[in-house]
This record gives structure tokens, C-alpha cells and sequence, in this order.
């Protein structure tokens, strides 16, 4: 493996231990976390394909907190690929349980 897919493949890594993202506790669970978490330009896209702002993001969780059964959630299909110096794009599956 030549160095810069082994570099990717340290990025992923670190990058698959933060998500599904919010759902983490050890990296907080408080608003102000969040937003430590987040680029004030944040978005997400939902499984419907409507795209979701940092503000709508971050009220909703608050307002809903833990989800119960959300430690089961798996991850597949991951992929990571650069976009500049130091910025990466991670898409992947998320089953929320089935």
C-alpha cells in the first residue's frame, strides 16, 4: 500500500470514529458540544435527500436528545476521499437497526 492510501485509510478510520456524528457520547451531548463539532457552514443530507442546516441540526437534537437503540445503528459502504488540505468528504450506509 503506497503512502497515500495508507494516510487515507488513518483518515477514515479517525473520521468513522466520529460518526454517525451526535451520536457519540463521549464527545458531548450538550448544544454547545455540537457546535464544537460542526463548521458554522455545517449541512446534512437526511435519507430523504432534503438537506438540512446547522441550526435545524443542532435544535433537533437537543430537543430530541438520545435516541433510544441508537448504539445498535451500523455503518457500511464507507468511503473517504480528499477535497483539499486536510478536508475530506466520508459518505456511508447507515441502518438505524433495520
Amino acid at each position: 500500500m503506497n503512502d497515500a492510501a495508507s494516510n487515507l485509510d488513518d483518515v477514515l478510520a479517525q473520521l468513522l470514529d466520529r460518526e454517525p456524528i451526535f451520536h457519540r457520547p463521549h464527545l458531548g451531548t450538550t448544544r454547545a458540544d455540537y457546535e464544537a463539532q460542526t463548521a458554522d457552514d455545517f449541512w446534512e443530507a437526511g435519507a430523504s435527500r432534503q438537506v438540512y442546516g446547522r441550526d435545524h441540526v443542532l435544535d433537533s437534537l437537543v430537543r430530541r436528545g438520545k435516541v433510544p437503540g441508537d448504539e445498535y445503528w451500523t455503518i457500511s459502504d464507507a468511503s473517504c476521499r480528499p477535497l483539499g488540505d486536510r478536508t475530506y468528504a466520508l459518505t456511508y450506509q447507515l441502518d438505524h437497526g433495520g
